[in-house]
């Protein structure tokens, strides 16, 4: 909630509609039990938010939409992360470990368009082991 809270602009640009701000900040709002879907983790969405709250590359596999997401704003460090989750049954993630210097999904492009050049060094970092 805080990345999103605290770059509203950024991420009407990246989610390509601004009202699409409040909707995923409600749904990160949620704290009940048994949440509606509307309240569900939603890629790609959460993806931009999660890879810039962790500064990770922040892989999504799963058979309709397999992304990668990358820190909007932050310069890469000496030691960069990821984190990697795969769908299961159409319904929950779990996390997936991939062995180093594997090959990932694509950027998701709205990172080329919308991140800031300080993160510029995270698409070159994973380039080389991007897939179409």
């Amino acid at each position: 909630m805080n990345e999103l809270g605290k770059n509203p602009t950024l991420y009407a640009g990246v989610f390509l509609q601004e009202e699409r701000v409040s909707e995923v900040l409600e749904s990160l709002n949620c704290f009940i039990e048994s949440a509606r879907y509307k309240y569900w983790f939603t890629l790609p969405y959460m993806g931009f938010l999660v890879a810039s709250a962790y500064n990770v590359a922040f892989i999504t596999l799963s058979r309709d939409m397999s992304l990668t997401f990358l820190p909007m704003q932050s310069p890469l460090p000496a030691n960069p992360r990821s984190i990697c989750i795969g769908m299961v049954n159409n319904n929950h993630f779990v996390q997936v470990y991939l062995a180093a210097g594997r090959p990932m999904p694509p950027v998701a492009s709205s990172w080329t368009t919308y991140h800031k050049r300080a993160a510029d060094g995270w698409g070159l970092a994973y380039r080389n082991r991007q897939i179409s």
